[in-house]
């Protein structure tokens, strides 16, 4: 099978581009504007480059390797899932989120997840295998030319963990900045982990500058080793202080993200150990909350906590002087809420 064309980072493709018989090195440039300016899936619909050109960049890559096999919208607030499968016919999920004036794209790095998070579908996929760099792009891709859109908002939120694919996700977010690339804003990038301390610092030490989201989820060793239970081989301190690298090495925001579940870990003496913690950590800005109701998902023995309790744990936490933000569910209906993709 020929090599997708994005699976090559920028300077692997000028590297690439220079040690072939390729011509000029504009030519690297238009075939970038096709790509992106343009959305060109194949290389003969580059019209202004010269055949014998199409035809040697046909010889040797590809530009698509995903194709869309289904698609969910919510009846509840049209929240789509889209079902995709690689050329190894692998299945996985991206969902698009509606907001008034724009859209954002929640993408998956990796068919099925290792790490078995307990209240999370996707745990329960077995890990298949990474994602390469074309295919995390051939979502945006896709799901783009799909609705008629341009994308501006992209998460790292959807199946796997992306720091478990480091080399990958760094090439796609490398072009998601690029100027030759989608040009995205750093800033309208976030990346989520649950926590893979050396690979926090790997990416710190890069200064993307793309936002980083933390799935915390309890501030108690024992509690969340026994809902995170690969994701707790590396201690809360040692999270917290590869964050805290991160965010002094980037001008990005640093998000914790708290999945609410009931008698779990959604009680008052719950947030007195996530303040504690977290200022214990002394971060260079305190970083912001994101409470997570909990979505139900078939098979997994948890309860979303009550409506009581999801607003004391909020007014608690905002009385000691943190943003705090209780996420609206969206796509609960077709199974595309967070924690429910499988």
């Amino acid at each position: 099978m020929k090599n997708q064309l994005l699976d090559l980072s920028l300077h692997e493709l000028e590297k690439e581009f220079s040690n072939r018989e390729f011509g000029e090195s504009y030519r690297m440039e238009q075939v970038f504007h096709w790509i992106f300016s343009q959305h060109q899936s194949t290389f003969q619909g580059m019209t202004n480059l010269p055949a014998s050109f199409r035809k040697l960049l046909d010889q040797n890559y590809a530009l698509r390797s995903l194709k869309i096999i289904k698609k969910e919208e919510s009846k509840l607030d049209h929240t789509i899932k889209f079902t995709f499968q690689t050329f190894d016919s692998k299945n996985f999920i991206a969902v698009l989120l509606p907001h008034k004036n724009y859209y954002t794209l929640c993408i998956s790095t990796q068919v099925g997840c290792a790490f078995k998070c307990q209240f999370c579908a996707s745990g329960l996929v077995p890990y298949d295998r990474n994602l390469s760099s074309g295919e995390i792009l051939d979502q945006i891709f896709l799901i783009e030319d799909s609705r008629n859109i341009s994308l501006k908002n992209i998460l790292f939120m959807g199946m796997g963990e992306p720091l478990a694919n480091y080399s990958n996700v760094l090439k796609t977010i490398q072009w998601l900045k690029s100027p030759q690339g989608f040009k995205i804003h750093p800033s309208h990038i976030t990346l989520s982990t649950t926590g893979v301390v050396p690979q926090i610092k790997k990416l710190a030490k890069e200064r993307l500058n793309v936002n980083l989201a933390l799935s915390l989820h309890s501030a108690d060793e024992k509690i969340r080793k026994k809902i995170m239970p690969v994701s707790s081989k590396f201690s809360i301190p040692e999270v917290l202080n590869a964050c805290k690298i991160y965010q002094l090495e980037n001008n990005s925001d640093l998000t914790i993200e708290y999945i609410l579940l009931n008698k779990v870990n959604d009680q008052l003496k719950d947030a007195k150990t996530l303040v504690s913690v977290l200022n214990s950590t002394h971060f260079k800005g305190k970083p912001k909350i994101n409470l997570i109701p909990y979505n139900s998902v078939a098979n997994l023995p948890f309860k979303p906590s009550s409506q009581e309790n999801i607003e004391n744990f909020y007014q608690f936490l905002k009385n000691k002087g943190f943003i705090v933000h209780t996420r609206k569910p969206q796509g609960q209906d077709i199974g595309a809420a967070c924690g429910q993709l499988e």
